[in-house]
């Protein structure tokens, strides 16, 4: 069993640790109601498993109108059910249900779930209904027991003032794709830091996601060398192969971004890829983000692929001046790279590619900090980025452009990319998803705060 509600609402673990508390869970069909309320049933039933310091909970008893329970247990493999009251009362009459309900209340029962509670409240005439709810809500905090409704009635009902807390959960669209969100309408008695947290139902499971943690780069580590596999370069990941499929050699993709991005989610997804390649002996290209500066980049990657490995086969374009002293020999002012039959363009490039092991570069640039420059120059900028990824594809190199979302050239760069991801921010966690191949919503989000593991979570 899970000792914590699956990092949903930790608020709700404080909540649910006093006795007596009854709560709201509300949504349309299919938010995932029933899977939060297992949730919180597992929870309370594992704390009285646990040190039995705090309370000494019997089992929990989940009264379904709806499902039974070996469809419960084919959807919820994960949850103990041999430690759990299921009453199934599909096709029992509203007198048997409330008599079951209050006797289970009555004797102490940890939790209670009524699953729905709507299925037999729109039976009643609303006296009733307000009379029934106010028993119930007085008997579980005299008897102490936790009592959790489930309603999808999206509306608000007698019932949300009645109760200590409401959930409510949300089935949303953002670009045409699943996102899910919850939303705590309230906790009697507590302070609520973050009122909607995105979620995901993967594995029929519930989990929050946090708001976006900057990666710490301080934090240095080696990474495994990812090789090639069937004609694609691999991310440096094994979580971005996996979600993302690799990148095909000769292949260019756009990360696409708007202004809410922080700077390091949208760098962040190209990152272990660029290790990867240095530390297979390859080269790479870096034009950074806005904002970003080229000795912070250059500290980092010297302390993560080692002095030999990053001036043999790094190179990092400025547009301002370099104050450290130090490898100056892989710093290029931004100037050079703008005019690809440039005598110093080219010269690096030869260079690059006789220091490559098998001759291929990843070139890494900011079209924005480009087109920031060069703004009076767009046709200029939009011929010489076609020619780049010509160029890419006929050279076998691979290559990342990323590109702001309301940029004058994105439509130019999108149409000629192989590979075209989206990042956005919705309250407060990244989102990412492929338009090139099209995918659900991901959230993006690094595991430990490490810049090289980058990790991204279907919302489904």
């Amino acid at each position: 069993m899970s000792s914590k509600i699956s990092g949903f609402y930790p608020e709700l673990e404080e909540f649910l640790s006093v006795p007596g508390r009854t709560l709201l869970v509300k949504g349309s069909p299919g938010a995932g109601k029933t899977t939060l309320a297992l949730n919180l049933l597992e929870y309370l039933c594992a704390r009285s498993k646990g040190d039995g310091g705090v309370d000494s909970y019997p089992k929990g008893v989940y009264f379904s109108t709806r499902v039974p329970e070996e469809s419960l247990e084919k959807q919820f493999p994960w949850v103990s059910f041999s430690e759990l009251y299921i009453e199934d009362l599909r096709l029992s009459s509203i007198e048997n249900f409330l008599n079951e309900v209050l006797k289970k209340i009555r004797v102490n029962s940890p939790v209670i779930v009524l699953d729905s509670w709507d299925a037999y409240a729109k039976e009643m005439d609303e006296r009733d209904r307000l009379k029934t709810e106010k028993t119930i809500v007085s008997i579980a905090t005299v008897s102490k027991s936790r009592v959790i409704f489930v309603s999808e009635e999206t509306r608000q009902t007698t019932l949300d003032y009645l109760v200590d807390g409401v959930v409510e959960l949300s089935a949303e669209s953002v670009d045409s794709r699943l996102f899910r969100a919850g939303y705590l309408r309230k906790l009697r008695g507590l302070n609520i830091r973050f009122h909607v947290r995105p979620y995901t139902l993967v594995g029929a499971m519930i989990r929050g996601f946090d708001v976006y943690e900057e990666p710490d780069y301080t934090y240095v580590r080696r990474i495994e060398v990812l090789p090639d596999f069937d004609g694609k370069y691999s991310f440096g990941s094994h979580t971005l192969d996996e979600k993302l499929g690799g990148l095909p050699y000769g292949a260019t993709m756009t990360i696409e971004y708007t202004p809410d991005v922080p700077i390091t989610a949208v760098a962040g997804l190209s990152q272990p890829m660029i290790v990867n390649f240095v530390l297979m002996g390859r080269s790479v290209v870096i034009v950074p983000l806005p904002g970003v500066s080229p000795e912070i980049i250059a500290k980092w990657l010297l302390n993560v692929v080692g002095e030999e490995a990053f001036t043999q086969h790094m190179a990092i374009y400025h547009d301002g001046e370099i104050t450290s002293t130090n490898f100056k020999e892989i710093f290029f002012n931004l100037d050079d790279d703008m005019d690809d039959s440039a005598e110093e363009f080219n010269q690096l490039t030869a260079k690059l590619r006789k220091s490559s092991v098998d001759g291929r570069v990843l070139f890494v640039r900011s079209l924005s900090v480009i087109e920031n420059k060069h703004f009076d120059e767009l046709n200029r900028l939009a011929a010489l980025v076609s020619r780049r990824i010509s160029s890419a594809q006929n050279l076998f190199d691979a290559q990342f452009y990323f590109v702001e979302s309301n940029s004058p050239l994105k439509p130019k760069v999108v149409s000629m990319s192989q590979r075209h991801l989206k990042l956005s921010v919705r309250n407060g966690v990244v989102l990412a998803y492929g338009e090139k191949p099209y995918t659900p919503l991901h959230v993006l989000e690094y595991v430990n705060r490490d810049p090289l593991s980058p990790q991204i979570t279907e919302v489904a």
